[in-house]
């Protein structure tokens, strides 16, 4: 509804595409992470870590297990969405109370706000804190799940919006408070991040709270990965069918098919999961492949992000309807500070996370989004460019097949 009717299908083929990156990436990135605290964990408790190879088949066997449970009826595997919730946030209560309360030494606040650490091999400060967004811009992402829920929410007008809002200060808020926890009983930087368990998160959890609470706490994290990557691939599993349904992919009649008996869009789940397999093989080649596949998930989501607002920007026009959250004579104004945020980040996200550059340690990111963008634009020129609508637009939808020449 941002662009005029005839930009329709092109808006909608961009974002669409972009958004399914970010959301396919952000399944890859929950089962890699699963497998790496997997792994720390085990290695906490006295065993000894995974290779490589057997996390890559773990992450890819976790992944086809979360593609199962939802491949179920929604309403068979609601339950798994409650239980998620409570553990998350006992999580964070137990993380943060737990680790303050038993660690025998505090680091202090002089320490925990100007300290600075640089183990990337770059010499330059301000490259350093660039590279160093991405966990952030990751942890602020897939916020906008509560639009994607829009059509079966009551009042969505008004929930929807809040819902976003709400899910930014609560992300903020807590995210903010599991990392004060986290500096503030790291005495160590350079003891955590040379560990014995290989993930730095482990061995503080351990140094601060005792082998046992240590053990205790990252196999909670585990099982927190475990309930997100279910919920991530639901999520993923709706927009991936949504996209297949109006076209959007290659063979999408054959993959937009749903399961009659469980009423699940199967398919469009295995497609997801045939994407993501290709994306975790990654480590096989790269030392810093988990930053490679985060940094893929996060560009994808933020580009999504901005290309509507940047739309809006452009296309600025009377029919535009109205709606009753409105920032007002501020929108503008935003959308402009908006859209040098999400494309600004999703640049900085290419460069290289490690010096010297080499095969093993260069950034894949830019290869693969480049390889995406070939393929989609492929794809367009042959087949979507005459075939694609993109989503209703109610009223003023598009009702013929001729060819739109915008590209």
């Amino acid at each position: 509804m941002v662009v005029p009717k005839e930009y329709t299908p092109v808006a909608a083929y961009i974002c669409g595409w972009t958004n399914f990156l970010g959301n396919a990436a952000g399944d890859a990135t929950f089962a890699a992470s699963f497998a790496d605290f997997l792994s720390s964990s085990i290695a906490a408790g006295g065993g000894e870590s995974l290779s490589v190879g057997v996390q890559v088949v773990l992450s890819i066997v976790i992944l086809t297990l979360w593609t199962a449970l939802n491949c179920f009826n929604i309403s068979q595997v609601g339950w798994i969405n409650n239980i998620a919730a409570f553990i998350q946030v006992a999580t964070v209560v137990i993380v943060v109370i737990g680790l303050i309360a038993s660690s025998p030494s505090l680091s202090s606040s002089n320490q925990v706000f100007t300290s600075y650490y640089n183990s990337t091999g770059w010499a330059s400060p301000s490259y350093v804190c660039s590279i160093g967004l991405l966990t952030g811009l990751f942890s602020f992402s897939g916020y906008e799940a509560s639009a994607h829920m829009a059509e079966e929410t009551k009042g969505s007008r008004t929930a929807a919006p809040y819902g976003i809002i709400f899910t930014c200060f609560a992300t903020g808020l807590v995210g903010m408070a599991y990392l004060l926890a986290l500096l503030y009983v790291t005495t160590n930087i350079t003891d955590a991040l040379n560990g014995a368990t290989g993930e730095a998160v482990v061995d503080v959890f351990i140094s601060a709270g005792g082998s046992s609470f240590g053990q205790f706490l990252s196999w909670m994290i585990v099982v927190n990965l475990f309930f997100a990557g279910i919920s991530s691939c639901t999520v993923t599993g709706r927009i991936t069918y949504a996209l297949l349904r109006d076209g959007a992919f290659p063979y999408s009649e054959y993959w937009s098919k749903v399961n009659e008996s469980t009423k699940a869009p199967v398919r469009s789940l295995i497609f997801v999961l045939i994407f993501d397999a290709f994306l975790l093989l990654l480590p096989l080649v790269s030392t810093v492949a988990f930053t490679s596949i985060v940094g893929i998930c996060t560009i994808g989501f933020y580009v999504s992000y901005g290309i509507p607002i940047f739309l809006k920007l452009i296309f600025a026009y009377d029919s535009f309807p109205e709606t009753p959250m409105s920032l007002g004579n501020y929108s503008n104004l935003l959308n402009v500070i908006s859209c040098l945020w999400l494309f600004g980040t999703s640049t900085l996200l290419f460069l290289p996370p490690t010096y010297p550059v080499t095969p093993s340690s260069m950034n894949w990111t830019v290869l693969v989004v480049f390889g995406f963008c070939l393929i989609s634009y492929l794809y367009w020129i042959t087949y979507a460019k005459i075939h694609f609508r993109g989503p209703s637009r109610g009223a003023n939808d598009i009702t013929t097949n001729e060819s739109i020449n915008v590209l």
